[in-house]
């Protein structure tokens, strides 16, 4: 698909956390340097790597923000938000952040937990087994909160194919497809899929990442509240955190970015191309719920690596259990772990806690730094950013951090 390059169009937002302007010490990947408070050599690194990003993978657009050590949001981006009317992509462009939200729904729940109202040892029956729908769920008397949110559950279910949701779901496609909630979908029903399956392994005896656990945290959540989640993630946090641009999923946005899906062999069947007309979806993404949920921008999403995984938005014992619970089946050759909603890995520059995401026609990504305090997430209109998303996010952080200790080495 031939795509019109755009230069880069970049815009600073600045959100200052702290009364005073100070120096802190960040590190490269190897040698510590002052990341200065002047934001326009990292903002210039940011925009022009982003358009070496897109010459080097074809993604039609891209959006990437940074937040510094002193709270400071630096926002950029460049190509195309829709190809065929050329609209160019900007920092403003909103994208579903698909299994993201997980994070949302793993912050709900831990804050739950240290108010004592869930436990994450506890089987979840203790919440749920009076419910119809929870009689047959796998491994259902003895899972506990802790398991479904580092997938070890033994609940590993594509329940979008199964027979109880595919046909709803089908009929949400295209410009005259309706909404779920308008065939009488309820996110309880999605447990009917689970319940006609086998268990993978025993519950806390390896690990299978499902959207599936985190529907049922998200229906845990509500029954101990008595709130829908939207109502308990917004009050907790993105109200709190002024995350103004980190709203459920709508299936139309006037500010969407046109998602795509060039590879025939990862759409999914029946999918077009292009994916978003005239800012509508081609299929309803209240499905994913609580398995993802949230459209947000890539500085909303830096700004909530910073505050979730920097230990601002949840007490610091808290984020400890988001590290210390990382699930021990993971698989090495991917390359990190999972704990409670944080991928996990440790390199040259130190440990990284970071979630991707993506649903049929965007991919994003966030990151925290802890030994820099900084963060940086970036989404694209294209699926087909995901198997390269922590590659873009080496290349990012490496333009960010040079131009930092270029600036703080010439003063």
């Amino acid at each position: 698909m031939p795509l019109h390059r755009h230069k880069t169009q970049a815009f600073v937002a600045v959100k200052i956390l702290a009364a005073a302007l100070i120096t802190l010490l960040v590190s490269s990947c190897a040698t510590p340097a002052a990341v200065r408070d002047d934001a326009a050599p990292v903002r210039a690194a940011l925009a022009a790597e982003l358009d070496a990003i897109l010459e080097d993978t074809g993604f039609p657009g891209i959006t990437a923000a940074v937040v510094l050590p002193n709270g400071e949001i630096i926002t950029a981006a460049s190509g195309l938000a829709d190809v065929e009317t050329n609209t160019p992509m900007n920092a403003e462009s909103l994208m579903p952040a698909g299994s993201i939200g997980k994070t949302f729904v793993a912050a709900t729940a831990l804050a739950l937990v240290e108010e004592g109202k869930l436990s994450l040892d506890a089987p979840i029956a203790q919440y749920l087994g009076e419910r119809d729908w929870y009689r047959d769920i796998p491994n259902g008397d003895v899972i506990t909160l802790r398991m479904l949110l580092n997938h070890s559950s033994g609940i590993d279910v594509d329940y979008i194919s199964s027979p109880q949701i595919l046909p709803l779901f089908v009929q949400t496609f295209g410009a005259d497809g309706v909404a779920m909630s308008d065939l009488g979908f309820r996110y309880s029903d999605i447990v009917g899929a689970i319940s006609d399956s086998e268990p993978d392994f025993h519950a806390g005896a390896g690990f299978a990442y499902s959207d599936a656990n985190y529907i049922l945290v998200g229906l845990l959540i509500e029954e101990v509240t008595g709130h829908a989640f939207y109502q308990e993630a917004s009050t907790r946090f993105t109200e709190r955190f002024a995350l103004a641009d980190t709203i459920p999923t709508p299936r139309a946005s006037a500010r969407f970015a046109s998602g795509y899906e060039p590879d025939e062999e990862t759409r999914l069947p029946g999918f077009p191309e292009k994916l978003t007309e005239d800012g509508r979806l081609y299929y309803d993404p209240a499905l994913e719920w609580t398995g993802g949920g949230f459209a947000s921008t890539a500085g909303d999403l830096a700004k909530w690596a910073y505050d979730l995984y920097g230990r601002r938005a949840l007490p610091g014992d808290l984020v400890d259990e988001m590290i210390a619970s990382r699930n021990r089946f993971v698989p090495a050759e991917l390359g990190w772990g999972y704990g409670l909603a944080v991928q996990l890995s440790e390199d040259a520059f130190g440990l990284r806690m970071m979630h991707g995401g993506y649903i049929p026609g965007y991919s994003s990504y966030m990151e925290y730094q802890p030994a820099r305090d900084m963060a940086l997430a970036f989404q694209t209109n294209t699926r087909s950013g995901f198997g390269a998303n922590k590659r873009i996010a080496d290349r990012l952080w490496r333009a960010v951090l040079d131009a930092s200790n270029s600036t703080a080495a010439g003063n």
